[in-house]
């Protein structure tokens, strides 16, 4: 929510309106509502809902190492996790007890803390998921050929993408970024003060983000292209069976949609929120939500796209004394070695230019 004005008298982001001009109404009619109670309620379960898939990914990855961990693939996986277990646990110790309590109730070193772990969060979470929608595209571009994508190499990439990442979070938190309350829309917003030349290194970054944004896309894109359309036989003659290229495929419509609905409702927020509380209120409880479906899809979607997963959460669940048949009985799917297999095989490229 970066680039608007600090709150006005008001208690809601200036937008740049003199302090007496049009703005916002009254929220707290909207926070005393069924509706607003319904929303924290759903708003909660879903956060459960994240920490459980999360903790599910983080024990599936344990107890799997030695055989995921051949594969560079799941290293950048891994990485991942982290991130998108952070913003599920910020979102359960920040976002959800704020609009439980219906007030501020933290204090400014608190929300400062928040707001750079937010932010290492969500940079995390896009620059690995950048990280990984390049892996698989260079996978069935390329096959095993991308020099990047091999040990020790990869390594190297992560430490530099995670320092790019606490470089960007330093900066923000070094500026005296933090979180600032509104009162009549009961949110928060990410605030920078506007003096010297905070306002550039807002800007830069948050060009950087979105661009890093549209990179990722990009890669999603091209990759559907690539398997769609390029290699469309392949899932004609995979109806028995959800193959890897239809794996990888879902995957990508789903993580590229959210990217998109994100990127849309953070563009539209700082000229649509100057209108009503209410308004401004559902649009930033938007993006929490689409924040924390794509910090629960990339966990959900492995688990539920390898037999391999699925077997071993049955088996962690079965020392528990719980034998959940349904994990085993639903149709037959591809293993989570088989999505990486193409790394020791030709691409679909160069099999297509050979048919």
């Amino acid at each position: 929510m970066f680039g608007m004005d600090p709150p006005d008298d008001r208690g809601g982001p200036g937008m740049g309106m003199g302090v007496g001009g049009g703005g916002y109404t009254d929220g707290g009619a909207m926070q005393k509502s069924n509706a607003y109670l319904y929303f924290v309620v759903l708003h909660s379960v879903l956060v459960f809902f994240s920490l459980l898939i999360n903790g599910t990914m983080h024990g599936t990855l344990i107890t799997m190492r030695k055989k995921l961990f051949e594969s560079t693939f799941y290293i950048v996986v891994a990485g991942l996790m982290i991130f998108t277990t952070l913003k599920t646990l910020i979102q359960a110790a920040f976002v959800v007890p704020q609009y439980i309590m219906g007030a501020d109730p933290f204090p400014a070193d608190y929300r400062k803390a928040m707001f750079a772990l937010d932010m290492l969060a969500d940079y995390g979470i896009l620059g690995f998921s950048t990280l990984m929608a390049a892996n698989r595209f260079s996978t069935f571009q390329m096959g095993c050929k991308c020099p990047i994508f091999v040990k020790p190499v990869i390594h190297y990439l992560v430490g530099i993408v995670t320092g790019i990442i606490i470089v960007c979070v330093g900066l923000l938190s070094g500026m005296g970024c933090t979180k600032e309350y509104s009162v009549p829309t009961n949110s928060y917003v990410d605030m920078c003060p506007s003096v010297g030349a905070t306002p550039v290194i807002e800007k830069v970054l948050m060009s950087l983000f979105y661009v890093v944004c549209l990179l990722s896309a990009s890669f999603y894109v091209r990759t559907y292209w690539l398997i769609k359309y390029q290699r469309g036989y392949l899932m004609n003659n995979e109806k028995s069976r959800c193959g890897p290229e239809m794996v990888i495929l879902h995957q990508a419509i789903i993580i590229f949609g959210l990217y998109l609905a994100w990127i849309v409702i953070s563009t539209l927020l700082p000229f649509l929120c100057n209108g009503s509380a209410s308004l401004f209120f559902y649009l930033s409880y938007s993006i929490n939500m689409i924040s924390l479906f794509i910090a629960a899809a990339f966990p959900g979607l492995f688990l539920a796209s390898s037999n391999e997963f699925r077997r071993e959460i049955a088996s962690m669940l079965s020392l528990c004394g719980l034998r959940p048949h349904w994990l085993t009985r639903a149709k037959r799917i591809t293993s989570a070695t088989t999505i990486t297999s193409r790394d020791r095989v030709m691409s679909i490229s160069k099999k297509r230019i050979d048919s």
